[in-house]
């Protein structure tokens, strides 16, 4: 580990990459080196581990189905659909916000905006945006 600070003294603080204080970039606060995340739908504890107690739930991605089942067979656990969880949690009182592409029609068809509708009627707790906006940002030039 000895050589491992030195590398980061002798060459990435002089690049700029890190300050000798260990902030990252721009970044106002410490790099977390063991951040706590919880990834569902790997498994049947993955579950577990999100229907326990939460404050706040921030889902991202290019595509996202609110019809998902996280466990098979669908017929046995017809509670684990993405949307009825979010809605069990919601109603506990927990934030979710969740963050779409929004996707030029004319050339993918994922279909975000029937997400986004989907998401938005789930319950006041569920917060989406819908990003980028390609026309009013320039993002795509015709």
């Amino acid at each position: 580990m000895e050589w491992r600070k030195c590398y980061l003294d002798v060459i990435l603080v002089p690049l700029g990459f890190l300050t000798s204080i260990g902030y990252h970039f721009w970044l106002w606060h410490k790099v977390r080196t063991q951040p706590h995340t919880t990834i569902i739908g790997i498994n049947a504890s993955g579950r577990g581990n999100w229907v326990n107690g939460m404050m706040k739930i921030f889902i991202t991605g290019w595509w996202l189905c609110p019809e998902l089942y996280l466990r098979r067979p669908f017929d046995s656990f017809s509670t684990s659909r993405l949307d009825s969880l979010l809605e069990e949690k919601a109603n506990q009182g927990v934030q979710i916000y969740v963050l779409l592409y929004k996707e030029v029609s004319l050339a993918l068809k994922i279909n975000s905006l029937y997400s986004m509708r989907i998401l938005l009627k789930i319950h006041e707790n569920v917060r989406v945006l819908h990003y980028p906006d390609h026309f009013a940002a320039r993002v795509l030039q015709i």
